[in-house]
């Protein structure tokens, strides 16, 4: 017998693995079932890859749950203003990788976020980095390896500012 892809097994995980509760707005449950629901009947999914997105699923529910506590813990993170973002959208091999990293290349400018700021987002970036960059590369390993050898020109996406990882 299968197991079903379940959200409340997932929220429990992220509860579990965290030791925290609170999921601030709770409107993120009803579309995380339909993604479920849709993952298990339309995706057609193997084994790996209802594992790997029952993984990356419970990452971003622990990052919530994260997230929600350092809002509590620092409440400027909710006060600061986001002034005239940039949202860089495009179909693939149209350039939007370049354009990002080059936007990222101007920090007085721009704030582009480095992969394992995204992936593992709390605490914040001024809190330090620790542990995060090689969390995120040993989860991103196989990738990486396919990126290094495939003898294809590709920046590691861990890397696009190398100084901010340095300093």
């Amino acid at each position: 017998m299968k197991q079903p892809l379940d959200a409340k097994l997932l929220i429990t995980a992220a509860r579990r693995r965290t030791r925290l509760d609170d999921f601030g707005d709770e409107t993120f449950r009803e579309p995380l079932r339909w993604l479920l629901d849709c993952c298990e009947s339309e995706a057609r999914l193997n084994a790996i890859g209802k594992l790997t997105l029952a993984e990356d699923l419970l990452q971003l529910l622990i990052n919530r749950l994260q997230i929600q506590r350092d809002r509590h813990r620092w409440p400027r993170i909710g006060k600061e203003t986001i002034f005239a973002p940039i949202f860089i959208l495009g179909l693939p091999r149209t350039g939007t990788t370049l354009l990002h990293s080059l936007l990222a290349q101007y920090q007085e400018t721009f704030s582009a976020p480095t992969t394992w700021e995204v992936m593992f987002p709390s605490p914040p970036p001024s809190f330090g980095q620790k542990g995060r960059v090689q969390r995120a590369e040993r989860r991103l390993g196989a990738f990486i390896f396919w990126l290094r050898n495939s003898g294809k020109s590709i920046q590691s996406p861990l890397t696009f500012r190398k100084s901010a990882l340095r300093s």
